[in-house]
């Protein structure tokens, strides 16, 4: 039996994207400090490093393009893939090579081509993203660990119960999940990892001609680390982690 922290991200919801992802990242209770304290050494130094080009763009820029940064800068720097650029993306790569050496985290993800499978009349997104995570987690967490879920913060309809309605759906799938709880993403760099995993996964669903050179850099990254040379077909592999990716089919 094991004991987890499983965080969960979503990515695509914006009706540009044509595919939608959610992935999960269960982090063992006794690595978790020592994974954080990994993540957030090399976060401060991406932040300082962004601090610094502000600090450059304030002294530069008209007063009026100024404002426009300033206004659209609404909470702290966070790590997602849409974010990668040519200035960090080696500082995204080395965080990305410290998961792999904490061969007990474990990632999976779901992968819905929205144009194939738009939601079903009369349900709402909240329904079926329960009922998606509850699949995903019931088929990659094994019905004898313990788990608590620390998820993103997502839009729900008025009067209904995101943790409650969660919590009793996984335990009626014989899951022993002890706890939910939304956090917002810009608070947790376990979420952010999820955003650059879920990120990545998803845009080996992008036309070729359409990839920036700095997030594809980033994807094929992931594909030599993980052995995985397609996300595009259901693949599970144990080694160096457990990593697991499942494209939607009814």
């Amino acid at each position: 039996m094991a004991k987890f922290f499983i965080f969960i991200d979503e990515t695509g919801n914006n009706d540009q994207e044509n595919f939608f992802g959610l992935g999960c990242l269960l982090v063992p209770v006794e690595n978790i400090g020592e994974y954080y304290e990994i993540l957030n050494k090399q976060f401060s130094k991406i932040v300082l490093q962004i601090k610094e080009k502000e600090k450059f763009l304030e002294k530069e820029l008209p007063k009026d393009d100024l404002l426009k940064f300033l206004k659209g800068r609404r909470y702290p720097y966070e790590i997602k893939f849409k974010n990668i650029n040519a200035n960090i993306r080696e500082q995204y790569k080395w965080i990305l090579s410290k998961y792999f050496k904490f061969e007990s985290v474990k990632f999976c993800g779901l992968i819905i081509d929205k144009e194939k499978y738009p939601n079903p009349k009369g349900m709402t997104h909240f329904d079926i993203y329960i009922n998606r995570l509850v699949m995903l987690l019931k088929n990659n967490v094994s019905d004898k660990d313990e788990f608590v879920v620390l998820s993103d913060n997502i839009s729900i309809p008025r009067g209904r119960n995101y943790e409650k309605e969660l919590l009793i759906k996984l335990n009626r799938s014989n899951k022993k999940c002890f706890g939910v709880h939304r956090i917002n993403s810009h608070s947790n760099l376990f979420l952010q990892m999820v955003d650059l995993l879920i990120g990545g996964i998803a845009y080996d669903f992008k036309d070729k001609n359409e990839r920036s050179e700095h997030k594809n850099d980033i994807l094929t990254y992931i594909k030599r680390k993980t052995g995985i040379g397609d996300f595009t077909n259901n693949v599970t592999k144990d080694n160096p982690n457990y990593f697991s990716v499942w494209i939607y089919q009814k």
